[in-house]
């Protein structure tokens, strides 16, 4: 408004400025900033950088660009080429800075000084673009930062706006709504209806179906929308104890809301028409209705609706369009060739549509639910000790990293080196990290083995780099050997050598000479040395 913007008119200074006869109220923007920081953004010129809280509850975010005290700019984004907000970033995060005017009558301005337009709504950036591109890189970087940390302190808004964004490519795939509307048959799915002004569509209180066919918001005592969901989940409603309980409730009651309306609140006799916003009322379309004709084996509403496989929620409304029978119910039987009026297909549709997208719902909650308790238990655990092996074979040294370091090299043709960007130590030259304790997690296939602890602990501390008790194994692209990225195994012991093997004769059991005693009690020694010989020849085979 007006009078919010005189308030913000002025930096350094508060004038008294009275707006039909009420004064108004002034703000330093820059005192009124939470997690504030200042920033250098060149011609010696130091921004305020924060989140603004009454911003953030108008969706308003950006630049707040002063000349000598008096606003230029407010909320600029796109000048900056900042992306606009969207529901996901809505911090309110204000950058304010008071630029000095520039005295020179040039249009490109060199010196330390800014040139407002002759609207003075925006400054002319005329040899001002590296200034220009500071702006946005310090405001982009704060919008980052802060969205990182609002997700660190509540991981379950990350995963329950992951779990509403599935939910709508669901919705986009299977019914082919876009974006945020509220059009097609599924009723208050995306957004909430937009509200009636009347009781009853159509302005008709004497109308047939006009007991059901009445205002969403009048039929549906809690709605709530997608829209409504995502609101709750940044304003941190779900975030506390209970947060994913009351999640739960809201998800279900929207996917309710959903078939509660379709089945129970709207009448419309199915015809050819597919889009009920041309139905304004609920005779409409009788005249060209398609009903059903009873038969010898189909002749109740319970029945057609079982045939014809229409949920049961219909049974009510369709006794109600049907009541030129007089007083029916869905147990009531007709006669062969009677006329049913059938709830509209798109109605019909949208009830189905709701149950089964309600049941994906529920299957993303469970997996978000798991997702947390994993984050939570890999919380209380801390971080763990991760692991890689130099792949130079003059080293073969392994090394401490973190765990967000070793998943940069998982894969099979990684190759990682003392020396690499952002490695631990300065190269092969280090002794290799001994442990501190009795055990090591590593995250991988498998942990740290007795073996390589006792490894460990031998490697030497010269400046060669090839004092390495892991030096002489194997070549890693053997089979079996280690991997060089991480470890995946025990290290493989060097082999011993061996002198020449002697032969030795063996001798043939009873079994094998023909023996006729083997049914005397004899022949379980016999049968022992028959195996010994067997392992013995399959051993000399090898």
């Amino acid at each position: 408004s007006f009078r919010a913007y005189l308030g913000l008119m002025f930096k350094n200074r508060t004038p008294k400025i009275s707006l039909f006869g009420v004064d108004v109220e002034q703000h330093d923007l820059s005192s009124e900033l939470l997690e504030s920081r200042k920033v250098e953004l060149g011609h010696g010129v130091t921004a305020d950088v924060g989140l603004h809280p009454p911003s953030a509850s108008l969706s308003l975010s950006g630049a707040m660009l002063y000349c000598e005290g008096v606003l230029v700019e407010s909320y600029a984004r796109r000048e900056f080429e900042i992306a606009p907000e969207d529901d996901n970033r809505n911090f309110g995060a204000l950058l304010i800075a008071d630029l000095p005017k520039s005295t020179s009558e040039a249009r490109t301005v060199h010196d330390g000084g800014f040139k407002p337009k002759d609207d003075k709504l925006s400054f002319d950036w005329a040899g001002k673009r590296e200034f220009k591109r500071r702006i946005k890189a310090e405001f982009v970087r704060y919008e980052d930062e802060a969205e990182a940390e609002r997700d660190r302190k509540n991981p379950v808004r990350t995963a329950l706006r992951g779990l509403v964004a599935a939910v709508r490519e669901k919705i986009e795939r299977m019914c082919g709504y876009s974006g945020g509307s509220a059009a097609g048959s599924m009723v208050g799915l995306v957004r909430l209806p937009i509200r009636e002004p009347g009781e009853v569509y159509g302005g008709g209180s004497d109308k047939k179906g006009s007991g059901t066919h009445q205002s969403y918001f009048q039929a549906v005592e809690d709605p709530i929308s997608l829209h409504e969901l995502s609101e709750h989940i940044e304003q941190g409603r779900y975030a506390g104890d209970g947060g994913l309980s009351q999640f739960k409730k809201d998800l279900k009651r929207i996917f309710r809301n959903i078939r509660h309306w379709h089945s129970q609140c709207r009448w419309h006799p199915d015809n050819d028409v597919d889009d009920l916003a041309l139905l304004s009322n609920a005779e409409d379309g009788e005249a060209s209705a398609k009903p059903f004709r009873t038969d010898m084996q189909v002749y109740t509403i319970r029945a057609i609706c079982k045939h014809l496989d229409i949920p049961d929620e219909f049974h009510s409304v369709m006794v109600e369009g049907n009541d030129d029978y007089g007083d029916i119910d869905e147990d009531s039987e007709f006669s062969v060739g009677t006329t049913i009026l059938l709830p509209h297909h798109l109605d019909v549709q949208a009830f189905k549509d709701a149950e089964e997208l309600g049941k994906f719902a529920l299957s993303q909650l469970r997996e978000a639910k798991r997702t947390l308790e994993r984050a939570d238990r890999a919380r209380k655990q801390g971080p763990r000790d991760c692991w890689l092996q130099c792949d130079n074979r003059a080293c073969r040294k392994w090394r401490r990293v973190t765990e967000a370091y070793q998943s940069r090299y998982t894969g099979i043709d990684a190759h990682w080196t003392c020396d690499a960007d952002g490695s631990p130590v300065a190269g092969c030259h280090v002794p290799e990290d001994r442990r501190a304790d009795d055990e090591v997690v590593v995250r991988g296939d498998a942990a740290f083995a007795s073996a390589s602890a006792s490894t460990a602990s031998r490697a030497t501390a010269d400046d060669s780099g090839g004092g390495s008790a892991l030096a002489d194994t194997e070549d890693e692209d053997d089979e079996g050997s280690l991997s060089p990225r991480r470890m995946s195994s025990s290290p493989k012991p060097k082999k011993r050598a061996r002198g020449p093997r002697k032969k030795k004769s063996l001798k043939p059991s009873k079994r094998r000479q023909g023996s006729e005693d083997e049914g005397d009690g004899d022949d379980e020694p016999d049968r022992r040395g028959e195996r010994t010989a067997d392992r013995k020849k399959k051993k000399k085979k090898r």
